[in-house]
């Protein structure tokens, strides 16, 4: 992985002390170790091969609950691989008939999997209701479908199709986002070659507005880090166009929004 910000914890080798003699003296009281006092996050978790990029940060609730954020996103894959076809399907479901199998073949659509968790840190409160996070890629761009726990944005018109509705997470829990992206397959016709997962943006936010601070939503970003591999190096990740935003509010990287890709 390139460019983790993350924070690396050294193990500390204990030695062992033999003590010699002919008579060993009788083993001394053993003492536990005295319990932290301060929320531990959850370890890491290794990155699948297929991964192009993570981001994680840590999200803190006004009544002091954590929650341990990560997103990783996955190699695309063509709208006519195999191991695509439960994305292809679950894009068609929620876009109600507006998306399909014919729509992905002519427009040589490939599909991008998200995977999201939100894992409580412990030693802190349970996650209060109301205090929900966005993700990223946001709707507009292109098509995103949501499964597990994320859901989709309530606050539209009923007659917006859900995958073209952004996505947040209420709390705790795992679910997946899949992006859509026409033109990018492996076919000669197609521009992308599965590069255009770059031409959008990943991670998390908690405003609804710009002029809101992380008081008035009731949740601050901190720890933000992301970490490209190598196979995202080689799809387009990290381009020049690429930026980075790490705050109380935002945690995010990859091509700004454009409104087009």
């Amino acid at each position: 992985m390139q460019h983790r910000n993350a924070l690396v914890i050294a193990s500390l080798a204990v030695p062992l002390l033999f003590l010699a003699g002919c008579t060993p003296p009788a083993p001394a009281p053993v003492t536990p170790p005295a319990a932290s006092d301060g929320p531990s996050a959850p370890a890491e978790v290794p990155l699948p091969e297929d991964a192009l990029l993570e981001v994680t940060a840590t999200a803190t609730a006004d009544n002091g609950a954590a929650l341990s954020l990560r997103a990783v996103v996955h190699e695309s894959l063509a709208w006519d691989d195999p191991a695509a076809a439960s994305l292809a399907d679950l894009m068609s479901q929620v876009c109600d008939g507006s998306l399909e199998t014919s729509v992905y073949q002519d427009q040589l659509w490939s599909f991008t999997r998200i995977d999201v968790t939100a894992t409580p840190v412990d030693g802190t409160p349970a996650w209060p209701e109301g205090r929900r996070f966005h993700l990223f890629p946001i709707a507009g761009n292109d098509a995103i479908a949501a499964d597990g726990a994320v859901v989709d944005d309530e606050d539209v018109d009923i007659a917006m199709p859900f995958c073209l509705r952004d996505k947040y997470l209420p709390g705790a829990g795992a679910g997946t986002i899949v992006l859509g992206l026409a033109g990018d397959t492996d076919e000669v016709t197609a521009a992308g070659n599965f590069t255009r997962w770059a031409n959008t943006f990943y991670g998390f936010g908690t405003i609804e507005v710009q002029s809101q601070t992380a008081a008035d939503v009731g949740i601050t970003l901190s720890e933000c880090t992301y970490a490209v591999s190598d196979l995202g190096l080689s799809l387009g990740g990290e381009n020049e166009s690429w930026e980075s935003t790490s705050s109380d509010t935002v945690c995010s990287v990859g091509a700004p929004f454009t409104g087009a890709n």
